[in-house]
């Protein structure tokens, strides 16, 4: 059989590019469209150095691999992601590798603006300690709504910190525990609780004592003709009355007339005989 001689150099081009198709990577300097009407498989790395249109917005593109590397610039455009429909979990994964930063963000952001913040605190071993989740970031009001007004919201933990300037506000409120109210605590039955630093005595006969804080106590006079004591209010922290508060006083001697009267630093209980270890109880609210 003879070949003529442009079907040999034919022959010879067709071997070349098919091996370098097979040696080499598929490398492209300008745009490229990938929109073949017949299925194709190429086996090999393939590199693109312009810009590259998959599909005519009328097909759905699979990417079946193990990972998908993304890492020279920001993955933009993507009007919805959205997991298989018989899938139970979507899950997203930022791996911490190398040396262990001090803090992790996963945030996203509408128009530049973080409106979701996931943060993980490094562990110092590669890994990750504490998570915090942040909604809302602009200095205005972000308003949140949790839940949709027909179902239950739990949150289990030991404490739940508020600590912004305003005030919660419920139609109702079921407790099945006791709610700390800094130096005061509202127990599961209703009873109030007192808390807070002891007030002084003095004037008060010899050895007296109190128990108590400054919203309530008892105090136990001492011995000695005693018709006036002075009860000095405690001046730590929110424990401080900014006003006069109002008190009153009664005690275990139905003889004796127990008066009271205050100003924002002392109650001065009174009464018209002597209350020599009287036990004289008292109770103040700021007005």
């Amino acid at each position: 059989m003879n070949l003529r001689k442009d079907h040999w150099l034919l022959t010879a081009a067709v071997f070349i590019i098919g091996l370098l198709i097979a040696v080499s990577p598929f490398v492209y300097s300008s745009g490229m469209e990938a929109g073949w009407g017949t299925p194709s498989t190429i086996a090999k790395d393939m590199t693109f150095n312009g810009a590259v249109t998959l599909g005519d917005n009328g097909d759905v593109v699979t990417v079946n691999s193990s990972g998908w590397d993304v890492t020279t610039s920001e993955f933009t455009g993507v009007v919805a992601v959205s997991s298989d429909a018989n899938s139970s979990a979507f899950g997203m994964d930022l791996p911490v590798t190398g040396t262990n930063a001090t803090v992790h963000d996963f945030a996203l952001q509408i128009d530049g603006t973080t409106a979701l913040l996931i943060r993980a605190t490094g562990n110092g071993a590669g890994g990750i300690g504490v998570f915090t989740m942040q909604i809302g970031t602009t200095s205005g009001a972000d308003g949140i709504t949790i839940g949709g007004g027909s179902t239950n919201l739990s949150i289990n933990d030991a404490d739940w910190n508020v600590t912004g300037p305003g005030a919660a506000t419920f139609t109702s409120l079921a407790l099945s525990g006791a709610v700390d109210m800094n130096t005061a605590q509202i127990n599961e039955i209703g009873r109030l609780d007192g808390a807070g630093t002891a007030p002084t005595l003095s004037s008060c006969g010899t050895t007296p004592t109190i128990t108590g804080n400054n919203t309530a106590g008892k105090v136990t006079v001492g011995t000695g003709t005693v018709t006036s004591c002075t009860v000095t209010f405690s001046t730590v922290g929110s424990e401080v009355f900014s006003v006069a508060p109002a008190c009153h006083v009664t005690g275990d001697t139905a003889a004796t007339n127990y008066v009271a009267a205050t100003s924002a630093t002392v109650l001065t209980i009174t009464s018209d005989v002597t209350m020599d270890t009287d036990v004289v109880m008292y109770a103040c609210i700021q007005p």
